[in-house]
């Protein structure tokens, strides 16, 4: 979605950045302040599945002294590489109107 269906108001980077960072999974309009949730689908799953499979092999083959470090560094990594999702083309996310 890449404006409001309200006030046709255009979502920025910055406004898909602050939804990423406030962890509730919602997109607000800054004009007419509607809310938005996005529905699930199959592209983000595929996508999550894709991204935990491949850095899991990836840091299997990473020696590193320290466990909890290890699984430290995957979990970051792991969230850098989700959170790229809500980036990708605008047409592969559908939102409906909750508010």
């Amino acid at each position: 979605m890449k404006s409001c269906t309200e006030c046709n108001h255009k979502f920025s980077v910055y406004d898909r950045l602050k939804n990423i960072l406030s962890f509730n999974g919602y997109l607000k309009c800054k004009q007419c302040n509607s809310v938005y949730k996005p529905k699930p689908n199959i592209y983000r799953g595929v996508y999550t599945g894709l991204a935990v499979f491949i850095t899991s092999f990836g840091f299997n083959y990473i020696n590193l002294s320290n466990f909890k470090i290890k699984i430290l560094l995957h979990f970051f990594i792991l969230f850098i590489v989700l959170s790229l999702f809500d980036f990708l083309p605008h047409r592969w996310h559908k939102y409906t109107r909750i508010k």
